[in-house]
C-alpha cells in the first residue's frame, strides 16, 4: 500500500492524470486526513441512532438495525417502541466509549458501529476490533509526508 501511495503521490505532484482506481484510492487518503482534522469525539459517530435504520425481524421485534438483531430489541409491532430501552442503550454506549476511547489514538479514525461492542445483551470492549483500528496510525506518517509534499492542503 505504502508502494502504491508513493506512485500516486509522485503522478500527482508531476501533474499526470491518474487513472480512476488511483484517484480513488486518493480521495481515501484526503477523507483520512479531513477525520485527523477534528478536534472533538463524538461518542455516537457512525452509530445508528434509531433514526436512519430499522429492523423488524419475522416475529416482529424492532431492532436498531439488521447487524443487531436480537441482541437489543427496541420495541416490537404491538408496544411500538421501548424509549427507556432506547435511552438505556444510548447511555451503555456512551458510557462504554467515554470510559474507554477518549485517549485513543484512533479515536477519530473508528467507525463505533454498536455490532463491533455488542455481547451477550451489553457493550464490551472488543480489543481486535481496537488493534485494527489503531493499525491507520501507521499510515499517518504517509498522511503527513502528503502535506510536506503540498499534495495535501
Amino acid at each position: 500500500m505504502d508502494d502504491i501511495l508513493d506512485r500516486v503521490t509522485d503522478k500527482k505532484l508531476k501533474g499526470k492524470n491518474l487513472y480512476p482506481i488511483e484517484d480513488d484510492f486518493f480521495v481515501k487518503v484526503i477523507d483520512l486526513a479531513k477525520q485527523l482534522k477534528r478536534d472533538q469525539l463524538s461518542l455516537l459517530a457512525n452509530t445508528c441512532m434509531f433514526d436512519n435504520r430499522l429492523y423488524i425481524d419475522a416475529y416482529g421485534a424492532f431492532h436498531i438495525c439488521e447487524k443487531m438483531n436480537e441482541k437489543f430489541p427496541i420495541g416490537d409491532i404491538h408496544n411500538g417502541f421501548n424509549y427507556s430501552r432506547m435511552q438505556d442503550i444510548i447511555y451503555e454506549f456512551t458510557e462504554l466509549i467515554r470510559s474507554n476511547c477518549l485517549d485513543c489514538e484512533a479515536r477519530f479514525l473508528c467507525t463505533r458501529c454498536y455490532i463491533h461492542f455488542a455481547r451477550n445483551g451489553k457493550f464490551e470492549m472488543n480489543d481486535s476490533f481496537c488493534r485494527k483500528k489503531k493499525q491507520y496510525i501507521n499510515k499517518l506518517e504517509k498522511i503527513i509526508q502528503l502535506y510536506e509534499k503540498g499534495v495535501l492542503k
